[in-house]
C-alpha cells in the first residue's frame, strides 16, 4: 500500500530474508563445523536450485526457511526470547510453518533432554506460548469471519487438497523421491551413499554433530513429507527445501570429517 506493487519493491522486501538465511546458515554451521569448512558447506547448501529460485520471487517459503533457521540457532545458542520471536515468525509465515514449529519443538525436546526433569523444565514452554496463542487466536478469528481455515471449496487450489487413494499414495511416494533428486540434486545421493558405506565399513562412531543432523533430517521428513503423500498436489519442489538442505549438510559433514 505504501510503496506500490513493483518488481523492485518485491526484491527489496525479500532481500532481508535472503540475507538472513545466509547469516543464520553461517551461525548454524559455525556451531557444528570448523571455520575452514563452513564456507564450502554453505556454498553447497545455498546452491540448491529450489532455494535459489525462491530467492528471486515473492516467496513465503523463503520467509519460513529464515525463521526455521533462526529458531534452530536460538535453541543451539540458548536464546529463549529470540526463539519466541522466531516461532511467531515461523507460524505466521506459512501454513507449513505450523509443521516447522512442531519440528522445532521436538528438536528442542531432544537437544535439551527436557524429558529427564519435566516439572523443572516447564519454563521452556514460555517460548512457545506467545506465537502459538496468537496463531490459534488468528485461526479462530479467521474462521469466524471467513468460515474456513487453510482452504475452502471455492478456492482455485481446492484440487490440490484432495486426498488420494492407495494408488495415488504410491504415486506420491515416487513424486516425492523425484522432487528430492530433481534439478541436479541427483548427484548428491551417489556421493552420500558412498560416504555412508565408507562410514560403516570403517566403523566410525556417530558423534553429536552427526546425531543432531540425523535427528533434524528425521524430524523434517516427519514434518513436511506426510502432506505430500496424503494429498493430491502438495509436492512442489519448494516444500522440501528444509530436507534437501539437511541432506546436503550431512553429505558435506561426512565428506569433510569422516
Amino acid at each position: 500500500k505504501i510503496t506500490g506493487k513493483s518488481l523492485l519493491v518485491m526484491h527489496i522486501f525479500m532481500l532481508p530474508f535472503s540475507l538472513g538465511i545466509v547469516i543464520q546458515l553461517y551461525r548454524f554451521l559455525r556451531f557444528y563445523m570448523t571455520r575452514q569448512t563452513i564456507i564450502p558447506v554453505m556454498i553447497l547448501v545455498l546452491a540448491d536450485t529450489s532455494l535459489l529460485t525462491q530467492s528471486i520471487v515473492f516467496s513465503t517459503d523463503l520467509v519460513m526457511i529464515f525463521f526455521l533457521l533462526l529458531s534452530l540457532n536460538s535453541i543451539l545458542y540458548k536464546k529463549r526470547i529470540l526463539l519466541s520471536v522466531a516461532l511467531f515468525g515461523l507460524l505466521f509465515s506459512h501454513m507449513r510453518g505450523a509443521m516447522g514449529t512442531a519440528m522445532i519443538g521436538l528438536f528442542d525436546l531432544y537437544k535439551n533432554k527436557y524429558w529427564q526433569k519435566p516439572f523443572q523444565k516447564l519454563s521452556i514452554l514460555t517460548a512457545y506460548v506467545p506465537g502459538t496463542a496468537l496463531f490459534i487466536a488468528y485461526c479462530v478469528f479467521h474462521y469466524e469471519v471467513k468460515g474456513w481455515i487453510g482452504y475452502h471449496e471455492n478456492s482455485p487450489w481446492i484440487g490440490c487438497c484432495e486426498t488420494v487413494d492407495g494408488t495415488g499414495f504410491l504415486r506420491n511416494i515416487l513424486i516425492v523421491a523425484w522432487r528430492l533428486v530433481d534439478f541436479g540434486k541427483f548427484f548428491i545421493f551417489p556421493v552420500l551413499f558412498y560416504l555412508v558405506f565408507r562410514f560403516l565399513k570403517n566403523k566410525y562412531t556417530v558423534d553429536q554433530t552427526l546425531a543432531d543432523l540425523l535427528v533434524l533430517l528425521g524430524l523434517s521428513v516427519l514434518a513436511f513429507v506426510p502432506s505430500a503423500l496424503i494429498y493430491k498436489v502438495l509436492s512442489s519442489h519448494r516444500y522440501f527445501i528444509p530436507i534437501t538442505m539437511i541432506l546436503t549438510m550431512i553429505t558435506a559433514y561426512l565428506l569433510f570429517f569422516c
